[in-house]
């Protein structure tokens, strides 16, 4: 009986600290991969396809080249992602778990195995979860030994480092050496990672004086202030939170992706904390509407159901309850998200 209520702590602690889509404050790692056949015009066809968000095409055409080459590892690498968007966990370690061994010193692979297994031993039973762990952690780890210099990679290995209870691999002073990596390859990525880091070991004074000396360079820039945004968040500062997300969407002016990715991440932030403090109203709603208005969808911001959610959550809060049932119903009628379903349902 002891050992069953350790292995259930053990498993809720790390269903809990690795979540797939929450490894980093402010970025999310770039997910880039080198194709291995180039010159393949049905390669590049199926990868046109995937980037179309055609994935249901994309992987009909790589299971065909699939089965014509079964060592194509372009093929096995999209169908491990296709399959992962999909949810069919399944099929996708059965493919990452191919290419690992086909490629073995491949670092986008190793990475890409992380992501998984951290995808998988959240919806595993709680007496495999902790062995899909430490597969994460392996292929976290050996994607960084690989390539040191990506600081994508070590980014993913901190996130697990500062999320993973020890039994699993955690280590907040591992996650501290890599955060200082970082620092010496790219001052503004290696003072996000310090301070998620300094945030994880709850070191209150050295935490207030990594805020406090931003370097002049990077202090009004928007993807930094989005990560004091979230670390005033965590600490429930929600005025300053609020500072923060609010001067991070101002400042995210420039018209690429990631910088568009911050914009919208801030934009939901700053409602979302309007939301949980009941603070700035009105300025939570602005921040909403304006995001579910023109936010693209994606992978790394929050879903128009989930803005929509929190927007209803102010509009009550202001006295519309009429609107916000409105809203609510909305919500509860497009949501595919089982956790979101449950809270509006509770309010309906």
């Amino acid at each position: 009986m002891q050992r069953f209520t350790l292995l259930l702590l053990y498993s809720t602690l790390l269903l809990t600290a690795i979540g797939f889509s929450s490894v980093s404050f402010a970025k999310q790692t770039n997910d880039t991969y080198t194709l291995v056949s180039r010159d393949s015009a049905q390669i590049k066809n199926a990868v046109a396809l995937y980037h179309k968000n055609k994935f249901k095409a994309a992987k009909t055409l790589f299971l065909q080249i699939l089965k014509a080459d079964q060592k194509s590892l372009d093929s096995l690498v999209y169908l491990t992602r296709i399959n992962a968007k999909q949810k069919n966990f399944d099929d996708a370690e059965g493919h990452i778990k191919i290419a690992l061994k086909l490629a073995p010193n491949n670092a986008y692979v190793q990475n890409l195995s992380g992501k998984i297994y951290a995808a998988i031993a959240q919806r595993a039973s709680i007496f495999s979860a902790l062995g899909y762990a430490k597969k994460c952690l392996k292929g976290f780890r050996t994607a960084v030994e690989l390539s040191p210099k990506n600081i994508d990679y070590q980014q993913m290995l901190i996130s697990y480092y500062i999320g993973a209870p020890g039994i699993a691999g955690g280590n907040e002073e591992l996650a501290m050496q890599h955060a200082q990596a970082i620092n010496k390859l790219d001052i503004k990525q290696g003072y996000i990672a310090i301070g998620k880091v300094l945030l994880a070991q709850e070191n209150d004074k050295a935490l207030a004086q990594h805020l406090a000396n931003t370097p002049t360079n990077i202090q009004n820039d928007a993807e930094v202030l989005l990560g004091k945004g979230f670390i005033y968040q965590k600490q429930k500062d929600y005025p300053q939170a609020l500072v923060y997300f609010q001067r991070a969407a101002k400042n995210a002016i420039n018209s690429d992706e990631e910088t568009r990715t911050i914009k919208y991440q801030s934009l939901y932030q700053l409602g979302k904390t309007s939301d949980i403090s009941k603070q700035q109203l009105n300025q939570g709603i602005a921040a909403l509407t304006q995001f579910i208005d023109q936010a693209p969808s994606g992978d790394q911001l929050a879903s128009k159901e989930w803005a929509q959610f929190r927007l209803a959550n102010l509009i009550a809060k202001q006295g519309d309850k009429s609107k916000a049932k409105s809203l609510y119903q909305l919500v509860a009628k497009n949501t595919k998200d089982e956790n979101l379903k449950d809270k509006v349902e509770d309010l309906l």
